[in-house]
């Protein structure tokens, strides 16, 4: 046998020579499958970018259309006459009814929600048990708002939500045929 005496430091070198080309065979297997997909993800920033910056135009509804708000509550007591004063004080001019659904509460909500019911005819107090059965918790009670609203535009808000004098005036100015949900 004949065999070939090599310098060690000859062996380390084409070792790492060797460990370098895997590396680059590597990375270059990644860079065809990952090049088109940064492209696309570019291109597609790029889309966004120039549909944002098109001007987007929504026609304003100046209809006084009726409008039914739902709130679902569950021990409210805390803000609930914050609340219902905002919607007492709601700006907008077109037929309104608050139609506050309580969620089997165990403090003093259902006697605040009555006692604006008895002062003013748009406020409607509603109990959750009439929510679909299978139904549960906010959901149940959301239904039997839905389900009791005498108007086909419904906004909703909950509670602990601070709402301006104006807000559903702006809400209802951007109903229109061609928007089915407004956020």
């Amino acid at each position: 046998h004949n065999y070939v005496e090599c310098d060690k430091s000859i062996l380390i070198k084409l070792n790492e020579i060797l460990l370098w080309l895997i590396l680059i065979d590597i990375i270059s297997n990644l860079y065809c499958f990952t090049i088109p997909f940064i492209i696309i993800y570019l291109v597609n920033i790029q889309k966004f970018i120039n549909g944002i910056k098109k001007p987007y135009q929504i026609s304003v509804n100046n209809n006084q259309i009726p409008i039914s708000i739902i709130v679902a509550v569950k021990n409210g007591e805390e803000n609930m006459t914050r609340l219902l004063d905002a919607l007492l004080h709601q700006t907008y001019k077109g037929n309104m009814e608050f139609l506050i659904v309580d969620d089997n509460s165990s403090d003093n909500t259902k006697k605040i929600i009555q006692n604006y019911s008895n002062n003013d005819s748009r406020f409607k107090y509603i109990s959750s048990d009439i929510g679909s059965q299978t139904l549960k918790h906010k959901k149940k009670a959301l239904d039997a708002g839905i389900n009791n609203a005498n108007y086909e535009h419904l906004l909703f808000t909950d509670i602990d939500c601070i709402i301006q004098p104006s807000w559903v005036a702006s809400m209802v100015a951007c109903f229109s045929d061609n928007i089915d949900y407004i956020i």
